[in-house]
């Protein structure tokens, strides 16, 4: 008996088998082309255009060639997703014997989006979903027919696996940017409810990106104000590899980010922490070989598009500044009104910093003391960001610079000691910093036992140097006589002794600034000029 219950079993299996096999050329499933290019056009509110349509038993649904989904006509006439193939899982039964189409799961392969944002911060992507009813009710009814079904129905599961997901701006010719290998999972997806959604995908420079959250019920009004909660990673963003920054700007590194978002649909506020190695802030700088770290909090308003920092703790290494301010989207950029204040701030542990902003200490020296003081507004977009404010720097050492020497004539002169250090106590000056360089006005410097500096000057983008200085140079009790007594009278009285440094920020030269020095040669005594003179140029007044 046994034998033949496994005989019929087996001949049951066999013919299901058969029928599985032959249903789908006997069923021509294209004939359900109109009515799902119908019931996912109304979803979507968008037209959906899709290709040939063939059963997929084994896998409970239906297997399509092709779709389109077109863009709202106000951002772009090319598609909004192409995608080579879809798999939609719908419930047979009704499929086969009443002809009504159940989704019951959806997997897109291959696929191409495109998200564009206009300039008054809307995305394409807002007007998705069922059309808006025009019915008394007001416009964020729903509408009578099938957009009230389509929102109380439920996908268990939508995935978008190897797409390429492209942003950029509407009307705008710049190339998007391109995040490549995403793949997004939705798990019961409704318009009514909250779902849970996964996103991951390769971003420009080979970093990634990963963001798990939920979100909903969807907004009919506007799909970008569905409530959301999110957790983001980002591992090895490029900033300028990845569009964010232009490297015209000169600001540039590898940035890690890891942080919390939550957003009403009006108003949203996030906190994270953000890492920055090989961090650049001037064109053609040395990167930084101290990372950057921010702890920051911020708070969004999205229909004003304005933002404010909550918490903006900077680390340089060892060392802490504050950062705080707004910002505001204008038309495709953000435009930022902030301030950076650091006091106290150990200079040592800031000196691996200081060639990313474009201002290496010379060659062979360091900074083994002294303390740092900044306060700095930075506004304007990333890619035009002008950073002003002051800088002071105290009881600082400049080891294995000496400055007595490089001041040559003008030292000697003034009977300066000369020594392998230099000991600044004080240093200040009012700068600009644009990508175009830096500027620095209005520049003291106090070197004991040696007198004072001013001036002011620039330094280029190659780091070159055009200072024009004034040094009011005497060692206290060293005796002055002579031709230098005329040069002593003529630098207080023309407010110093003139010279310009050249070269660049590695190599920087110094040089008498002829122009203020003849002058002091034209009205000083002859004698004195000739010792002005002999002295200058390296040589010794003849008794």
């Amino acid at each position: 008996m046994k034998w033949k219950v496994l005989w019929v079993l087996g001949g049951i299996i066999g013919v299901a088998l058969i029928v599985i096999l032959i249903l789908p050329s006997i069923i021509n499933a294209n004939r359900f082309r109109p009515k799902m290019e119908s019931d996912l056009s109304l979803a979507l509110n968008r037209k959906v255009s899709i290709g040939n349509v063939r059963l997929a038993i084994l896998s409970g649904g239906v297997k399509v060639d092709d779709l389109s989904v077109a863009d709202d006509p106000a951002f772009a006439s090319e598609p909004f997703i192409h995608a080579k193939a879809l798999t939609v899982g719908v419930e047979l039964r009704p499929l086969l014997f009443s002809h009504h189409v159940h989704f019951t799961e959806i997997s897109i392969g291959q696929a191409q989006i495109t998200l564009l944002r206009s300039k008054a911060g809307v995305w394409n992507y807002s007007t998705c979903g069922p059309a808006p009813s025009s019915s008394p009710e007001g416009p964020s009814a729903p509408a009578p027919s099938g957009n009230a079904s389509n929102q109380k129905a439920s996908i268990q599961k939508l995935s978008i696996a190897d797409a390429d997901l492209r942003f950029g701006d509407a009307g705008s010719s710049t190339k998007p940017i391109e995040y490549t290998n995403a793949n997004i999972e939705v798990y019961y997806f409704s318009y009514a409810g909250q779902f849970r959604f996964s996103l991951s995908a390769n971003t420009p420079g080979n970093g990634t990106l990963k963001i798990d959250g939920q979100a909903g019920p969807l907004s009919m009004a506007n799909l970008a104000e569905t409530p959301a909660n999110a957790k983001l990673a980002v591992k090895d963003f490029n900033l300028v590899s990845s569009g964010w920054v232009e490297s015209a700007s000169g600001i540039g590194g590898i940035l890690d980010f890891t942080g919390d978002f939550v957003s009403d649909g009006q108003h949203a506020h996030s906190k994270g922490k953000i890492h920055v190695t090989k961090f650049q802030f001037a064109r053609n700088a040395t990167p930084s070989t101290v990372p950057v770290d921010l702890d920051y909090g911020l708070e969004y308003e999205w229909k004003p598009q304005v933002g404010k920092l909550t918490q903006g703790d900077v680390h340089v290494g060892k060392v802490l500044a504050q950062l705080a301010g707004t910002f505001h989207v204008a038309g495709d950029e953000a435009v930022f009104d902030l301030n950076l204040h650091g006091n106290n701030m150990a200079a040592p542990d800031l000196q691996p910093f200081f060639p990313a902003v474009g201002t290496a200490l010379p060659s062979e020296s360091s900074l083994p003391a002294g303390t740092l003081d900044v306060n700095l507004t930075l506004a304007g977009t990333i890619n035009s960001l002008v950073t002003t404010g002051s800088v002071n720097l105290a009881h600082a050492m400049l080891a294995g610079f000496d400055l007595g020497a490089r001041l040559g004539a003008l030292s000697s002169l003034a009977g300066l000691p000369k020594a392998p250090d230099t000991v600044i106590q004080e240093l200040s000056s009012n700068v600009k910093v644009t990508p175009d360089g830096i500027r620095a006005d209005d520049v003291e410097i106090t070197v004991p036992g040696m007198g004072s500096i001013t001036g002011s000057g620039t330094v280029a983008p190659d780091h070159a140097l055009d200072f024009k200085m004034s040094a009011k140079l005497g060692a206290s009790g060293s005796p002055v006589a002579g031709g230098v007594a005329a040069v002593a009278s003529v630098a207080q009285g023309s407010g110093g002794v003139p010279f310009l440094i050249h070269g660049t920020t590695t190599t920087p030269t110094f040089e008498p600034g002829v122009a203020g020095i003849v002058k002091g040669v034209v009205t000083a005594p002859a004698h004195d000029a000739k010792a002005i003179v002999h002295a200058l140029e390296g040589k010794k007044k003849k008794p």
